[in-house]
């Protein structure tokens, strides 16, 4: 089964003469029979220490479209994290809804058919987990003693 896709336009583009665009655009789907590859996903498989705001980034290796857009995001304890989604191009911009308990381990579940490539050919199934900080805040440099490039700084 595959994905309701559209064609780019670029198959439009290569119409032979005598040939119709409809044509051309089956026949260009008929040539990628392959679905879309996870490149990378940022936070990566089994990471730790992961900032309790984190967007979560997915890289294709190709351009993608919406599936049936079954993403999940759940704690090791089994709770859904409601999340929203965005794709621009080759990417799958996946936000938590909320702020992410910290030091819990979480799985991502990228559904098969939850996205296709734009010649309808949907992802197979991908899962990964990692988990949080265990700091209620990530803690951020505020400042430093001595400051950079200090000269002769008191070795006590």
């Amino acid at each position: 089964m595959l994905c309701l896709c559209s064609v780019s336009s670029a198959a439009e583009s290569q119409v032979n003469p005598g040939e119709s665009k409809q044509s051309a655009i089956d026949l260009a789907s008929e040539n990628d029979t392959m679905g879309p590859q996870v490149i990378s996903i940022d936070p990566v498989d089994n990471a730790v220490n992961v900032p309790r705001d984190k967007v979560i980034t997915v890289t294709f290796s190709e351009p993608i479209k919406a599936g049936n857009n079954w993403f999940e995001l759940r704690s090791s304890n089994g709770t859904s994290i409601p999340v929203t989604t965005s794709i621009k191009d080759n990417k799958l911009t996946i936000k938590p809804s909320t702020l992410l308990a910290p030091g819990t381990k979480y799985k991502l579940g990228l559904h098969t058919r939850s996205v296709c490539d734009l010649a309808g050919n949907p992802l197979a199934l991908v899962d990964k987990v990692f988990t949080t900080t265990k700091d209620a805040i990530t803690p951020q440099v505020i400042s430093i003693d001595p400051v950079d490039n200090a000269v002769n700084v008191p070795r006590d």
